[in-house]
């Protein structure tokens, strides 16, 4: 019988190119940011897309027309006036009826914000990029003519190119991003069931990557037990993984592991007669001497004095 667990065909994007190739569409002019404008049934992509993972930001201003969009395990069939925040390492898919008539959405990759220091600490500065609260949120109709308005200055912008075209876009950008920070923190006081999910989905991130920790790292089945790894793996960004454990649990994603990591090699040194250098490349370590230091660090004593303590 197979004890492998299943594999899955969800292809992830990195870029821009793979993206459009996947959906069936013409490439999009610029490498690090798109705009798209809808105003009728014809502007929109023509087929739904089915399940894949991303490393891109959106926002999506939506305001007629109705279908289903699937964000994690978010499910929306909004009609009218809500904004759609996606996020890097997001598993998304949607199949849109043709009755979407009017929307706006600006796409950017993790590119796009290194080049704009103004938007460089979007994961801490705006907590709904963050991947558990990367949900649907309803507008206002006077937040409707600002967010508008927002949008179809960058719009302008993206169609007239210029030697400050993307600056002028970052910054209005900016501007979009904190109405919707806005929005977002008068929800969280209103609306009770976005706060349950979001601390729902916060609480289910710490115990997977709990978990996910003591299964690799005991198991031994990994020879990678970075934080990026294990953000990969709980399909979120290492930044807000380490962020998150570190408010709700007082240790970093890092320290988690170094914890792990140190009850492993006692195990080994104890119940074991693998080397030294053995335990070391079993963990991950690329040299024994890193794993040495890094013993010596937490217990004080090497790994050689810790085994030889046990067996007196």
């Amino acid at each position: 019988m197979d004890s492998k667990e299943p594999t899955f065909d969800i292809p992830e994007f990195y870029d821009f190119s793979g993206l459009c190739q996947y959906l069936g569409i013409e490439p999009f002019p610029y490498t690090d940011i798109h705009f798209q404008k809808i105003e009728s049934k014809g502007d929109h992509y023509k087929a739904p897309a089915k399940p894949f993972k991303h490393r891109f930001y959106a926002i999506s201003l939506l305001l007629e027309g109705e279908g289903v969009f699937n964000s994690g395990f978010l499910r929306s069939t909004k009609k009218k006036n809500v904004i759609y925040i996606k996020t890097p390492y997001q598993i998304v898919s949607w199949n849109f009826d043709p009755e979407v008539t009017k929307k706006y959405a600006v796409i950017f990759t993790e590119n796009f914000i290194n080049r704009h220091q103004e938007l460089a600490n979007i994961i801490f500065d705006f907590p709904f990029f963050q991947l558990d609260k990367a949900i649907p949120l309803n507008v206002n109709e006077t937040d409707v003519a600002q967010l508008t308005n927002v949008f179809e200055n960058i719009h302008q912008l993206y169609q007239t190119k210029s030697t400050e075209q993307f600056n002028l876009i970052a910054a209005y950008i900016k501007i979009l991003l904190l109405h919707t920070k806005q929005m977002y923190e008068n929800s969280l006081i209103s609306d009770k069931e976005l706060v349950s999910t979001v601390e729902t989905v916060r609480d289910r991130l710490i115990d997977n990557f709990l978990a996910q920790v003591k299964k690799d790292i005991h198991s031994l089945e990994s020879r990678d037990f970075s934080v990026a790894y294990f953000a990969d793996k709980l399909s979120t960004h290492p930044n807000h993984l380490s962020a998150t454990l570190k408010k709700y649990t007082g240790k970093t994603a890092q320290e988690h592991i170094h914890t792990a990591l140190l009850a492993a090699a006692k195990t080994l040194l104890v119940q074991t007669e693998y080397s030294i250098k053995e335990i070391a490349y079993r963990l991950s370590f690329k040299e024994p001497s890193h794993f040495a230091n890094f013993f010596k660090k937490w217990e004080k004593i090497t790994p050689l004095q810790y085994r030889k303590s046990t067996r007196l």
